[in-house]
């Protein structure tokens, strides 16, 4: 009887595909799936939407792999990430947490974080979030990848957060940026309200102000746009955060009133040597911004 060669069979079992789930698919949620298409490998994404010509566009640029308005289209995902309007944040996390229950963990992305934890389900695997990354249009058309890769996200790790759910997370966040910080939901409001909230009361104000007088509108420049471009933000957004995030964004204002107090007082009483100290040291400190930002950039060469 003859002897054969017994070969070994190669067989390929390829990895199972990961499945995670972006419900509102505008501006943020949008640029989030983008950013994982781009730089996740081997996840299949799935998008909830009520707008059907935004799922039939993000299936047609293979952003998503499958898209509905039903939340049950998310059963089987590993993670969810919430990026609806603010206000509607609480309830739109009850509904994927009642269509996914704890085979998931649940994200956000709002601004504010302390109405979020307020009104978590019972059982619910969550881990909250916030992108610092934005623009002052809206909608999935103005959605860009970029808007989220090496941005800095912010990660809430609360008493109860799960390190494994934590690290999910943390993981998925990673694939398009390093940048990340961790922090509870009260340090993330009182942050936010300074970072965020603030410059956007800010740059209404400065446009209320100035634009309101004719002749002052009719010289403004360069800079003037550049500090008030994002008093061209939808408003609803940041009404909600104001009313949502109440304590921490009067203080914030408390503190920049004392600053614009205190330049006032200089100007007054003609101490320009204190005045050019302070604008010095303004100076510096944004200056050093510049400096962070170049050496994030020479990382990525």
């Amino acid at each position: 009887m003859g002897l054969f060669n017994k070969k070994k069979i190669q067989v390929f079992k390829p990895k199972p595909r990961r499945n995670i789930g972006v419900v509102g698919l505008g501006m943020i949620g949008g640029s989030i799936a983008k950013a994982l298409v781009a730089n996740m490998d081997g996840a299949n994404l799935v998008g909830v939407d009520p707008r059907a010509d935004v799922l039939d566009c993000c299936i047609k640029d293979h952003i998503i792999n499958f898209g509905h308005a039903d939340f049950s289209i998310l059963r089987g995902c590993e993670a969810v990430f919430v990026c609806t309007p603010i206000e509607t944040v609480p309830d739109v996390i009850a509904k994927v947490y009642s269509a996914v229950g704890d085979s998931a963990v649940i994200s956000d992305v709002a601004g504010v974080k302390r109405q979020v934890f307020a009104g978590l389900p019972h059982g619910i695997r969550f881990v909250s979030g916030h992108p610092m990354a934005g623009s002052e249009k809206q909608g999935f058309e103005n959605s860009d990848a970029a808007l989220m890769e090496k941005c800095t996200y912010i990660l809430i790790r609360e008493i109860n957060t799960l390190k494994a759910d934590f690290d999910l997370i943390k993981g998925i966040i990673s694939s398009f940026t390093d940048n990340i910080i961790e922090t509870d939901a009260g340090g993330h409001d009182s942050a936010a309200a300074a970072a965020s909230h603030l410059p956007h009361i800010i740059a209404y104000t400065l446009a209320k102000t100035v634009l309101s007088d004719e002749c002052a509108a009719s010289v403004i420049a360069g800079g003037f746009k550049d500090i008030t471009r994002i008093a061209q933000t939808e408003t609803a957004l940041w009404v909600n955060t104001c009313r949502l995030n109440e304590k921490a964004v009067t203080a914030r204002i408390d503190e920049y009133a004392a600053q614009l107090a205190s330049v006032r007082g200089m100007i007054e009483k003609k101490q320009w040597d204190a005045l050019k100290a302070y604008f010095n040291e303004a100076r510096e400190l944004r200056l050093a911004i510049n400096k962070t930002d170049g050496a994030e950039k020479g990382k990525g060469k």
